[in-house]
């Protein structure tokens, strides 16, 4: 069951990690209090959430399909492509970012950080949830300790978005990273070792 973890939070983590760079201008311009820094995680882990929940439902379509590991690996291979050749980076989104921009944590802000770490995290993850949803061919236990594992790597991302931005910043070839892991995920799947 371990490996189920593990699983969830390296594939999490390797796909994750070039997305989080985009949360750094983000943060920096829309919020300098830690409650500000809390509703902006909050959006994180709640687009996280649903995105493991199409995640799950997507893999419960794909295991009905014959043959479903080849399928899964060429979505994945597809995916780590997609991630090496940067096709779906995105800009901070300007207008959300300036709306926020101001100096009173009021309710009302606090929703918008929350909105906005929800929108920067779920448009994101809209590739990794091809990625994902082979984590969830198994059992329900083994689901769930997967998302447990993806649960934990969205918490490290977070904190080290928050509190390591620089060394975040400095980490060479983050894309080349997480293409590997796809690439070395597909092929296990392709040959039924996961």
């Amino acid at each position: 069951m371990f490996e189920h973890f593990i699983a969830g939070f390296i594939i999490n983590f390797a796909t994750s990690i070039d997305d989080a760079i985009t949360d750094i201008p983000v943060l920096s311009s829309a919020t300098h209090s830690r409650k500000g820094r809390f509703a902006y995680a909050l959006g994180k882990i709640l687009a996280v959430l649903l995105a493991i929940g199409i995640a799950f439902v997507l893999s419960k379509f794909i295991s009905t399909l014959p043959n479903s590991n080849i399928l899964v690996a060429i979505l994945i291979f597809i995916m780590a492509f997609v991630i090496h050749f940067n096709l779906l980076s995105l800009s901070t989104p300007k207008k959300v970012s300036k709306k926020v921009e101001q100096s009173v944590m009021t309710r009302e802000r606090f929703i918008k950080l929350v909105v906005l770490g929800f929108f920067m995290t779920f448009t994101t993850m809209l590739d990794d949830m091809f990625t994902l949803a082979p984590l969830f061919l198994g059992s329900w236990d083994e689901s769930l300790v997967a998302i447990s594992g993806i649960l934990t790597a969205t918490l490290v991302i977070i904190a080290l978005v928050l509190f390591f931005t620089r060394q975040l910043t400095a980490i060479p070839h983050k894309r080349e990273i997480s293409t590997v892991v796809l690439v070395g995920f597909g092929f296990l799947l392709l040959f039924g070792v996961v």
